[in-house]
């Protein structure tokens, strides 16, 4: 009955790294999934989330954020 489980680690440092990418904290999200990973190795699926994060930052038309990027055309 006091076996150690890994399932709350891994929520905990996936809503984490959800959260940090909405706020664009992408030094935060990245220690986040790696905790993920470390944890369970599922935590490769996680790597959607900057490359959803990322295709929204180039589809969208906010010029401050592509330059905080360094993606400015």
């Amino acid at each position: 009955m006091s076996a150690a489980y890994s399932e709350s680690l891994f929520a905990a440092s996936s809503f984490a790294l959800m959260y940090h990418l909405e706020r664009r904290e992408y030094t935060k999200a990245t220690v986040a999934m790696g905790l993920a990973t470390a944890t369970r190795s599922n935590g490769l699926i996680l790597a959607g989330y900057p490359c959803y994060a990322a295709l929204k930052l180039l589809l969208t038309d906010n010029t401050e954020d592509r330059k905080f990027m360094n993606l400015a055309r």
